[in-house]
């Protein structure tokens, strides 16, 4: 391999994949993420086809092998889409399927434990607990993903598909509420059915109470670690 005062083509673009990515750590911007992710990712292709074992370093790095870059570029673009909240049944599967691209370049625990989160957003309670055993079989002492598996052992609600119930808690929590306050009104106006109707209600907003109180576990897995991560 070249020397660094004599670079390849091939090191050339590697070296400009890192400092790209380097760029998607510090900036705060989506747009700008966005944009020096996929360069990140037309210099890491280039660098592959004009030489598949090269090796880079950037700002007093050691060396970089393109596996190694490719497989952080993956992670950042994954774990870049899933800090968005609200994202698609399909984006999530696209983002499954680039956090395993990345494992396989270069398998590391925080990437096992950003697709045991996506598996969990994805109602693959089995396939999330996989991934969260797999990131501490790569670093036992990996204490995000030692809670994440905590929590996903401890609660079998999180990663499991929820029915309409859980879906919509406190639509069940209004509901039963309104119904409550017409059938206690009919009661007290003299309909006999008033009862069954104030009864109802109130079974409603209680199962809706605790159905919301059980969506808190789903988010509280969220909340174990940010997806972003800003660090080469």
């Amino acid at each position: 391999m070249n020397s660094s005062a004599n670079p390849t083509k091939a090191e050339q673009h590697l070296r400009s994949a890192l400092q790209a990515l380097q760029r998607y750590a510090d900036t705060e911007s989506r747009r700008e993420a966005d944009d020096t992710l996929k360069a990140a990712a037309k210099h890491i292709a280039q660098a592959r086809e004009l030489d598949p074992k090269v090796q880079a370093s950037t700002n007093g790095s050691g060396l970089h092998s393109v596996d190694s870059v490719s497989a952080l570029a993956l992670y950042c673009e994954a774990t870049h889409r899933l800090a968005i909240k609200e994202i698609s049944k399909r984006e999530l599967s696209e983002c499954a399927s680039i956090l395993e691209r990345s494992a396989q370049y270069a398998p590391r625990a925080h990437t096992y434990l950003a697709l045991a989160k996506c598996k969990a957003r994805q109602f693959q309670r089995n396939e999330a607990i996989s991934a969260a055993k797999k990131a501490l079989e790569y670093d036992p002492d990996y204490q995000p993903a030692r809670q994440a598996l905590d929590k996903l052992e401890a609660h079998p609600q999180i990663g499991e598909r929820p029915n309409i119930l859980k879906r919509h808690p406190t639509a069940f929590v209004s509901l039963g509420t309104l119904a409550a306050i017409i059938g206690a009104g009919m009661w007290l106006f003299g309909k006999p059915f008033g009862g069954l109707i104030f009864v109802a209600g109130c079974a409603a907003g209680v199962l809706g109470h605790f159905a919301d109180r059980g969506t808190m576990f789903a988010d509280a897995l969220e909340e174990l670690e940010g997806y972003s991560t800003r660090t080469l």
